[in-house]
């Protein structure tokens, strides 16, 4: 019986087995190929991704840095009766806000010395000047204008300018010295004297005067390309990254004008046409387009973008998107168009 099974027993035959290799080596094929769709597809997703953080963040940035400019404690800058600075910096209508027009390889008007050479030349610059609000007041009535007891959750050190100031009346000042007094106070002896005696609680905020730029990080991705990002420059002239994958910035500034027999309209134009019009004073809101990439280039694949008016197209790169940002100024957002116009 066993001899009968196995003679009807027989193998694959050539075509058989053809057919076999034929139809295994397909689907195969199929899977590397969805394999790589997969790995493309995921390499492409975290790509946008990297890039719509980065864009949220640098706009939160610029938004949180740019939108308080001029402020001044409880009295708007425009409307102090007197505003006495004796720092170094200026601070007054025409430089609470100041940018600065990328015209090919340089600036207009033209840039400060203090910024670094890694800065992106074709990209916009902007410089916020403010005081900053941290909690810090007059812990006493002032009875001597070279001395004030200041109350402060961070420390005062020399060379600091501060701000003191009430609704109508305020002063800049340089640190000459300070002595600690514990519980978070300080005596502070400015470099001259105060044009008036403050009273105790009055607003004392360090001033901070700030530029946001594109520079080169000085990386470089996998392919060997330059890695951009969105830096601050200090008053200590300490300069931070804030975010990368930013490759460009323009900025354009609006201000009201009224036309006639019509109503006040918000107008926008670059850094230079403001500087050359001295509309400085009257600008009351920013408009920022950011380049925002992804990091590392993607393979098979051709990017196509709009910025700044030009069309882009480049193989094997990387992904980028125009990020608009729109900023009020809130120390200017209720002037009526009858100041402005």
């Amino acid at each position: 019986m066993f001899s009968n099974i196995f003679q009807h027993q027989r193998g694959f035959n050539l075509i058989e087995l053809l057919m076999v290799c034929a139809v295994s080596g397909f689907l195969l094929l199929m899977l590397g190929n969805t394999l790589i769709t997969q790995y493309k597809t995921a390499r492409w997703q975290q790509a946008i991704s990297e890039l719509q953080e980065n864009g949220r963040f640098a706009s939160f940035l610029l938004k949180e840095g740019i939108k308080e400019a001029g402020y001044s404690g409880c009295g708007r800058i425009e409307n102090l009766l007197q505003l006495t600075n004796q720092s170094s910096v200026p601070f007054d209508e025409n430089n609470i806000i100041r940018g600065y027009e990328a015209v090919g390889n340089q600036w207009q008007p033209a840039l400060s010395s203090r910024l670094p050479r890694t800065i992106l030349k074709g990209s916009d610059v902007i410089e916020i000047n403010q005081a900053e609000d941290s909690g810090r007041f007059l812990a006493a009535d002032m009875v001597d204008a070279r001395k004030l007891s200041i109350e402060s959750p961070d420390q005062i050190k020399p060379n600091d300018r501060l701000m003191v100031s009430t609704c109508q009346y305020a002063d800049i000042i340089e640190v000459e010295s300070v002595v600690s007094q514990g519980h978070n106070q300080y005596k502070v002896i400015p470099k001259a004297s105060l044009s008036r005696l403050y009273s105790k609680n009055a607003f004392v905020g360090k001033m901070v005067q700030v530029f946001f730029y594109i520079a080169d990080t000085k990386r470089k991705n996998e392919q060997g390309k330059a890695i951009y990002a969105l830096y601050t420059l200090d008053k200590n002239n300490y300069n931070t990254e804030l975010v990368e994958g930013i490759s460009a910035m323009k900025i354009r500034y609006g201000w009201r004008q009224r036309a006639p027999s019509a109503d006040s309209i918000l107008r926008y134009a670059t850094a230079s046409v403001i500087d050359n019009q001295k509309k400085w004073p009257s600008v009351i809101a920013v408009k920022i387009d950011l380049l925002v990439n992804s990091i590392e280039s993607l393979p098979d694949y051709r990017s196509h973008y709009q910025f700044s008016d030009k069309n882009s197209s480049e193989k094997n790169d990387s992904f980028h998107k125009s990020w608009p940002v729109a900023i009020n100024l809130q120390e200017r957002s209720s002037l009526c168009s009858k100041v402005l116009c």
